[in-house]
């Protein structure tokens, strides 16, 4: 039986909106520029998976993780259904719900996320069917949590520059691959590892 590393759900209160794994908002006029296509879709995995094939899905996988934190932030300033509709194409499951769910919390505590969080993603393993893991080296240095009334960094909240980040994907029927999980890793992290 293998070890796991430790791990932790991520918490909004240690990682700036991570227990619904929102942070990020564009500097200045709090407007996120969200992605004008659907998160790409890959191939049908096989028992064996070309080469060129496999650089492909990961490519996909990596592009609907690193655009689902924009896209994470604007649902955190959302209407429920709104949020839901805007997640729905990045979140899968009951995960979706807990993000839902998290972010109504969390607008009723008048708490918003803050900043923008650097992706320098280590790692994309595809797993058995249409299941896969990436492994990111986030820097939420300059990311936090704001009061939703004053747009103002609440003091001490901003994260880690070596969030070390472990999040799970399914690929659905539709073809898109959509995150089940989310977690912070006990241990530290170096972007320099990162092969982004």
């Amino acid at each position: 039986m293998n070890a796991r590393p430790s791990i932790k759900l991520l918490t909004m209160s240690t990682t700036a909106l991570l227990a619904v794994s929102i942070v990020g908002c564009s500097a200045g006029n709090g407007q996120v520029d969200l992605p004008t296509s659907q998160p790409p879709t890959a191939p049908p995995l096989t028992t064996k998976v070309p080469s060129s094939k496999t650089s492909d899905i990961k490519a996909a996988i990596a592009e609907v993780y690193t655009d689902f934190w924009p896209v994470s932030a604007e649902a955190a300033k959302a209407p429920a259904a709104q949020a839901r509709k805007l997640l729905a194409p990045y979140v899968a499951g009951e995960f979706l719900d807990e993000q839902v769910q998290k972010i109504g919390t969390y607008q009723a505590e008048n708490q918003e996320p803050y900043g923008q969080p650097t992706v320098h993603i280590m790692r994309v393993t595809l797993g058995p069917g249409n299941t896969a893991s990436l492994h990111d080296c986030l820097d939420f240095s300059k990311a936090g949590l704001a009061d939703r009334r004053t747009h103002q960094l609440i003091p001490g909240t901003l994260g880690s520059s070596r969030t070390h980040v472990a999040a799970d994907f399914k690929r659905g029927s539709d073809g898109r691959w959509r995150l089940t999980s989310v977690m912070q890793l006990e241990e530290p992290c170096s972007p320099a590892s990162s092969q982004q």
